[in-house]
Parts: structure tokens; C-alpha cells; sequence
């Protein structure tokens, strides 16, 4: 069995890691009024990294999820400004789901998408009646559509909105990200911008794997910086990686990575194969949660007082992680789903 990958696969992810390393948190980041990069998006673009998961009648690459995984990875390392995984999942579920409603839209444009919302519909006729709010939708200065979760029915749907329907309130998250809260009361959508009930698992799925990988692309990119430090800063005559507490620390660092190198790719090898993901999606969530917080505070931490200054580009590493720590729910939040699916599967429950 090769678990290696292509030379396809190689090349792309080469690509990404030049891309975002020109547009890196060290040369560009810091110079931007929010997290939002035109000239790096039109690069995405430009290269089709942003459409990779979309069919070749639409401008896409027709490849798979270990071929953007590869790629947000690299994006992770460099803290590139981009809302790639957002629009490429975006895309590539209305390109499965709903092909009529991407035709009618401009795939250049970013598209918006969250999973976490207090939407609530229902269904008059041709329309959706739909109240509640988004709390916080991660926007750029071009956003003009987005996929939203609501409730329907007792189901969990999506569905494509135009955002100028809704009352916005523009925020910024703590990263830097641009945000808008969403309020609707009663507000009319037509039923033809629903996508169906089996998209919702499917986008949940690979929304997980994607902030795991950016997640891990952040970890490693934090725990290089760490290295970097450990090396060249002394203290009491001896360079500081070479105390055994601290060489300690970094080493459970290091299996943290691998731990969850070794889940996402699991997650990401059963979507592309089509097979049953089971609670992996799940498991790949936490360990991002998990290892996003572990190494965000001991990078922190090891730094010293260097970690806080913010002249320094440490400190973007730990806001990022702790954003990604967040989305879709932090480490308790995934083990109390999996406890959920252990407690509603006859086959994995203990006998009574």
C-alpha cells in the first residue's frame, strides 16, 4: 500500500507553499488593514487553487479533497490572508448540489459559508420564511453571496443567500477576520436556493477537514518558530532548547502534530474514497481543537516575553489557532457529538 503522493499532488502543494510564502504573515499580514488579501486572492484565482474540488465544465481541476487539503496546509504555515477553504467548499457544493445556482453566480468572487448559525425556516409555498441571526460570518470586501446553515423542519439544511436581504452589522474577529452579524425577522427566500438535505453532512464532513488541516498547517508553522528560538536564545550559559523540560514540552508538541496528521488524513483518505467516514470527522475536529490550543500556548509560553510582543509575528500564530480551535465548536464540543453518536448506535453501545 502507498500512502505517498503524486507527483501531481507534490506539485501542487509546491505551488501553495511559494504562493503563501510571498504572501506570508511576514511580508504581507501585517501591512493589511483586516484578513483579506486582493492581490494574493486574484493569485488563487489565477492558478485554480481556488476551484480545485470543481468539474472541468466550470473552470475546475476535478480533483479531490487531498489535493485542497495539501494546499490549506501550507496556507495554515504562512498565515495567508485568504478565505480559501470557505469558497472552495462553498463552490464545490453547489457544483454537487445545486449546478444551476453557481452558474447564475461570479465563482471569482469569494463566497461565505458558515455552519454555526441560529437560523430557523419555514416553508410558505415557493418561499422560505426565515428568522434568527448569524452571530458572526467571516465577509471580505467582495463577499456578496453566502451559504448558511438553518434549521428546517428539525433538520439541519443549506441554503444560498444573497446578503444584502439580511440587517448586517459589520465586527471583526480577534485574528483580524472581518465579520457580519446577520439578523432576519420573517425575511422571504425562494425554495430554489435550498440545496438538499444530504449536502448539509457532506459540506459538515469537509469543513472539519478543512480546518484541521489549516489547523495543522498553523501548529507546525508556530512550533518551527519555536525551534528557531529554542536554538539560538540562551540562559544561564546553555541554549535554551537544551533543558530537559523544555525539549519535554516541545517533544509532546510533536506527537500532538502527529496526531493529528494521522486523523485528518484518515478523514480526508475516506472522503476521497467514498467510503463510510463513521465518527471521523469528528475525531479530526477534536484533535485540531486540541493540538491548535496545545501548541498556540506552549509556543506562547516558550517564547517568553518575546511571545508577547506584538512586533512579533508569534502572536498571529496563537489568534489563529485559537479562531480554528473555535470553529464549529472547540474540543468539548466534539466529544460531547461523539458521545451522542456512541449513545444513539446500537452497535457500539455496552449492554444493559
Amino acid at each position: 500500500m502507498n500512502f505517498s503522493l503524486t507527483d501531481e499532488q507534490l506539485q501542487i502543494r509546491e505551488m501553495a507553499a511559494g504562493l503563501f510564502t510571498d504572501f506570508s504573515h511576514e511580508n504581507r499580514a501585517g501591512k493589511l488593514d483586516s484578513f483579506w488579501d486582493p492581490a494574493l486572492w486574484a493569485e488563487l484565482v489565477d492558478t485554480g487553487l481556488c476551484a480545485l474540488l470543481l468539474p472541468g465544465e466550470v473552470g475546475g481541476a476535478e480533483l479531490g479533497m487531498t489535493e485542497l487539503i495539501s494546499v490549506l496546509q501550507e496556507q495554515g504555515k504562512a498565515l495567508a490572508a485568504a478565505p480559501l477553504w470557505r469558497h472552495a467548499l462553498a463552490c464545490a457544493a453547489l457544483s454537487r448540489f445545486a449546478p444551476a445556482l453557481l452558474d447564475a453566480l461570479d465563482s471569482t468572487q469569494p463566497l461565505a459559508l458558515t455552519l454555526d448559525s441560529a437560523l430557523s425556516g419555514r416553508i410558505d409555498g415557493h418561499s422560505v420564511m426565515v428568522s434568527g441571526e448569524v452571530a458572526a460570518l467571516a465577509v471580505t470586501p467582495q463577499t456578496r453571496h453566502a451559504l448558511l446553515q438553518l434549521e428546517l423542519g428539525g433538520d439541519a439544511r443549506l441554503m444560498l443567500v444573497e446578503l444584502s436581504a439580511f440587517e448586517r452589522t459589520a465586527g471583526v474577529l480577534t485574528q483580524g477576520e472581518a465579520v457580519w452579524q446577520l439578523n432576519a425577522d420573517g425575511l422571504l427566500l425562494g425554495t430554489a436556493q435550498l440545496l438538499p438535505p444530504e449536502a448539509h453532512a457532506w459540506v459538515y464532513a469537509r469543513a472539519c477537514a478543512c480546518i484541521a488541516a489549516l489547523q495543522l498547517g498553523v501548529a507546525e508553522g508556530a512550533q518551527a518558530m519555536t525551534v528557531a528560538h529554542l536554538s539560538e536564545r540562551e540562559q544561564f550559559g546553555r541554549k535554551l532548547g537544551s533543558f530537559q523540560a523544555v525539549a519535554q514540552r516541545m517533544g509532546d508538541g510533536f506527537i500532538a502534530i502527529e496526531a493529528l496528521r494521522s486523523v485528518l488524513w484518515q478523514l480526508v483518505w475516506r472522503l476521497d474514497a467514498g467510503v463510510d467516514i463513521g465518527t471521523a470527522a469528528q475525531v479530526a475536529k477534536y484533535w485540531a481543537s486540541e493540538t491548535g490550543n496545545r501548541i498556540a500556548h506552549s509556543a506562547q509560553h516558550l517564547h517568553g516575553g518575546t511571545g508577547s510582543d506584538l512586533s512579533y509575528p508569534l502572536h498571529r500564530f496563537f489568534l489563529a489557532a485559537r479562531a480554528l480551535e473555535l470553529e464549529l465548536g472547540g474540543a468539548a464540543a466534539q466529544i460531547a457529538a461523539l458521545a451522542d453518536i456512541i449513545k444513539h448506535n446500537e452497535n457500539w453501545r455496552a449492554a444493559e
